[in-house]
């Protein structure tokens, strides 16, 4: 995973020296988001520079979805940190950019990331339906499987007992990731599905 991290960055990075001497900052602003990403799961510390930077470069360009994205993986910046007020804030920054524009991919991302929120401060019944909502939603319009969302829907069943449920889930989670080519997260979810497996 560690090659694959190395080998995406310097794509980005190539696309962001394009992006600056073409002029085009609608691909800057996407490169250098892109690049915060990359590093969100692993190390939300340095993904830090790289969101800030992007939301400058989506609000002077009026990109609303990728100022609504910066926003939203600025909120798990702040939630890695242990700043749930701030990261509440910029969630709901990002709603209402959502409610205002109609942005229902990026509304998927904010129902995940506010399920996020609700398992780190420990309501656990709303985290699952969120959760689960956010999941639904992208069967319901063809997005991409919210493989980021798994470890923490599975660590909220984990707390609630409801291993049976998580392996149903994980076991759909996996089907849709395989079938789509995402084989990282499939990966992972096969992990996690592991998991589950030994304690049920």
């Amino acid at each position: 995973m560690a090659g694959e991290l190395e080998t995406e960055v310097g794509r980005l990075e190539e696309q962001l020296k394009v992006a600056r001497e073409a002029g085009d900052l609608e691909m800057e602003a996407c490169a250098v988001h892109d690049t915060g990403a990359l590093h969100l799961e692993r190390e939300p510390s340095k993904a830090e520079p790289f969101l800030q930077r992007a939301l400058e470069l989506f609000e002077r360009a009026g990109l609303k979805d990728g100022h609504a994205y910066s926003l939203l993986n600025l909120a798990i910046v702040r939630e890695s940190q242990g700043d749930l007020g701030e990261a509440r804030r910029l969630l709901e920054d990002a709603m209402t950019l959502v409610s205002q524009d109609g942005l229902e991919s990026v509304k998927t991302h904010a129902i995940a990331q506010q399920g996020r929120l609700e398992l780190a401060e420990g309501n656990l019944g709303k985290a699952r339906n969120l959760f689960i909502l956010a999941l639904e939603r992208t069967e319901q319009t063809g997005d991409r499987p919210l493989a980021e969302v798994m470890p923490s829907l599975v660590s909220c069943y984990r707390q609630l007992g409801e291993l049976s449920e998580a392996r149903v889930v994980l076991e759909c989670h996996l089907a849709a990731l395989l079938r789509e080519g995402f084989f990282p997260f499939a990966v992972q979810a096969h992990e996690l599905l592991t998991d589950i497996l030994e304690e049920e």
